[in-house]
């Protein structure tokens, strides 16, 4: 049962990962539906398809477990390896295909009932984060060498703090138990 809840999660993630992808391209380059998808998956293919070796790679060994474990483990193994390159194949092959059918762009704009306003607010509050942070990293990219100096300080903030002495501890936890 636990193998069939994970592999519905993991199948899922696959359609997601090229929906959004396709989403992506039709609303931030005005593509068409088609063009997008081709695009899209030209991105996201290898990756997919990595994701999903990957993860039966690490499934399949403990299909082979020898003893009472591994015949417990065998479904859960064969179940999750299964889905994850059904869930690859439909990713490559179904989904691109509903996206070309029937993602159209999306036209975000603020509506008078509660939950599009909030949907509108916090979707411009955290693009707002996303830019701050997307510009806060180029700033330390930049200034890489200003970064790794404050890096090498920081680490040997961290040793010194560590090498606080067993008694010079024990007495600071008898000043806070005294006062």
């Amino acid at each position: 049962m636990f193998g069939i809840v994970l592999a519905i999660g993991i199948v899922v993630d696959d359609a997601i990962i090229v929906v959004e992808a396709v989403q992506h391209y039709i609303d931030r380059d005005h593509m068409s539906a088609k063009e997008a998808t081709y695009r899209a998956m030209k991105d996201i293919s290898a990756p997919v398809v990595a994701i999903a070796l990957i993860l039966a790679a690490v499934f399949v060994p403990v299909g082979v477990i020898p003893g009472i474990v591994g015949r417990l483990y065998q479904q859960f193994a064969i179940t999750i390896a299964i889905s994850v390159m059904l869930s690859a194949f439909i990713a490559l092959s179904l989904t691109p295909a509903l996206c070309t059918l029937l993602l159209r762009p999306t036209h975000v704009t603020m509506q008078s009932k509660w939950p599009g306003k909030f949907f509108y607010y916090f979707n411009n509050w955290f693009g707002k984060l996303t830019d701050d942070y997307t510009h806060g990293v180029n700033r330390s990219i930049r200034n890489a060498k200003y970064i790794v100096i404050l890096l090498v300080i920081i680490c040997i903030a961290a040793i010194f703090l560590f090498k606080v002495n067993h008694r010079d501890l024990s007495r600071v936890k008898m000043m806070v138990v005294f006062t």
